[in-house]
């Protein structure tokens, strides 16, 4: 697992020593981030954003944000074993003065944001299974409203949501728009956006499967 573009671009990321590590493909994280960069008119990179990494585990995603620009990110998992690999990622790559590492439980936890402006891009990446379960499945839907309805998160943030292929995202999560959602054999990225205009809508776009 690595960086795969920006400023450290083929740094080697630790990964938590546990068998429910979900890499991602470096194929498919440069295409993830690709597009982000085109959407937010930085193609290739990132704008001097806050970004907030939910379920972050190694950080790869955060960590890759701070790569191509982003100014900040804040990081948050409950597991040890991810704490761990996270902090040793941030020291490995010397970017603690732009990262916060928050070690709580990521479903209860309550949106702040500890840089002025609020969150410009967050990244939700829950455990496969809780998508699964009736009880985090809903769990799920609120976090994703709190986020929604958050005076730290920007009113146009874009929200990326990872799951399994074959599952949808959980209902009424509050004011926000779906953009798009991609699948990559299978693992499923819902592209969202924060609208506080509007209900959570369809998507434009059918989904897509760039693998």
């Amino acid at each position: 697992m690595r960086i795969v573009g920006g400023q450290w671009r083929g740094r080697t990321l630790r990964a938590p020593r546990t068998e429910r590590t979900r890499p991602v493909l470096d194929r498919v994280k440069t295409s993830i981030f690709d597009r982000l960069g085109a959407h937010l008119a930085m193609p290739g990179s990132l704008p001097p954003i806050s970004v907030l990494d939910m379920f972050a585990g190694s950080g790869a995603f955060g960590l890759e944000a701070l790569s191509r620009g982003a100014a900040y990110c804040c990081f948050i998992d409950s597991a040890w074993a991810a704490l761990t690999a996270l902090r040793a990622n941030i020291d490995s790559l010397g970017c603690a003065a732009r990262a916060v590492v928050l070690a709580t439980d990521t479903m209860r936890w309550e949106v702040c944001c500890p840089w002025e402006g609020g969150y410009g891009l967050v990244f939700v990446d829950p455990p496969y299974r809780y998508l699964r379960d009736e009880a985090k499945r809903a769990g799920l839907g609120r976090l994703l409203r709190r986020l929604a309805v958050s005076e730290q998160v920007q009113d146009d943030a874009v929200i990326l949501f990872r799951c399994e292929a074959d599952v949808d995202l959980p209902d009424e999560t509050g004011p926000m728009k779906i953009m798009d959602d991609q699948k990559y054999g299978r693992m499923r990225i819902w592209w969202l956006q924060v609208s506080r205009g509007c209900s959570l809508g369809s998507s434009a776009n059918g989904p897509t499967d760039p693998a």
